[in-house]
């Protein structure tokens, strides 16, 4: 394998990692929020490296959206998938956003992307508010036309209403192209931690690239129980929907397996979720375990 650098500046580096032999394309891939070290690996590299694709790995620490980078540095980029029989972009949370932003731009002709924003200047998802403030200019919007010829591949959480939002503005800015949802329930913010901390990443990744039609996520209560973005969204959908001895059950056990998550402190950070009171009820003794029996099982 061989690697270039393409671009480099205080916040951003753009590298080229060319895999030996006969690849099977190229995908242009971008970091997450909150990456911050130039000089690690970006996302994806190794993992489209080891199944026979080249890689344009394009990489932030400024957590700007990619909205520093000068449209010189993406032409560069641009011009590197040429001759490649398939191009496409890949990037989660706010790679993902980048990976329909530059789509076009980059000659991609298919775009996966986990957890994608559309905006996070919109006030009806606060997440990342404090973010954009400090963002000076948006030369690259998914809303200007920026994806309009890509197959597209949308993977996120159904049940984070947050998520939901930015997928229905993706949805109906790309209404003229083929897009594929693919659900994962209960997987939080990003879907990517959902999956690698149950460890299927690289099984269910393998079927998005080879666009296989059965994209469903394996919930095995082993893995689940100690699964911090499994736990956090359930506790987010406890509360939401009034299920009082659910949530102090997943709050419990999020508790345990992390006590330090942003989601356990109301008030703080981008995942918070206020603990109802839980009040007595009574319920007659069922005939067969129920959801609430399975988890005080899993969660002793």
């Amino acid at each position: 394998m061989t690697t270039d650098h393409i671009f480099d500046d205080l916040d951003h580096r753009i590298e080229f990692h060319k895999g030996e032999g006969n690849r099977l394309g190229l995908f242009f891939t971008f970091t997450h929020f909150m990456f911050d070290d130039l000089d690690a690996e970006g996302f994806a590299v190794r993992y489209l490296l080891d199944r026979g694709y080249d890689v344009v790995a394009f990489k932030s620490v400024r957590n700007d959206w990619f909205q520093g980078l000068p449209k010189t540095a993406l032409h560069q980029a641009a011009a590197l998938g040429r001759g490649y029989r398939e191009r496409g972009t890949y990037g989660s949370s706010m790679g993902g956003y980048a990976a329909i932003a530059f789509a076009d731009m980059l000659g991609a002709d298919r775009v996966i992307a986990l957890s994608p924003q559309f905006s996070i200047t919109d006030d009806t998802d606060l997440r990342w508010w404090t973010q954009s403030q400090a963002i000076s200019g948006w030369p690259y919007r998914i809303e200007d036309g920026s994806c309009r010829r890509c197959e597209v591949q949308l993977i996120y959480d159904p049940l984070e209403p947050e998520d939901v939002y930015q997928i229905g503005c993706i949805t109906a800015a790309l209404a003229s192209l083929r897009i594929e949802h693919v659900q994962v329930p209960l997987s939080s913010h990003p879907t990517t931690h959902f999956l690698v901390q149950t460890g299927q990443i690289a099984r269910f990744m393998e079927k998005v690239l080879n666009r296989e039609t059965d994209l469903v996520a394996e919930y095995r209560w082993s893995r689940l129980r100690n699964c911090r973005a499994y736990l956090r969204s359930l506790m987010g959908h406890a509360a939401r929907n009034n299920r009082a001895t659910l949530h102090a059950l997943t709050f419990r056990r999020l508790s345990e397996v992390a006590p330090h998550d942003p989601a356990l402190r109301p008030g703080k950070g981008a995942q918070v979720v206020p603990m109802p009171e839980p009040k007595p009820e009574a319920r007659p003794v069922p005939s067969k375990p129920t959801l609430f029996a399975k988890l005080r099982r899993v969660f002793r």
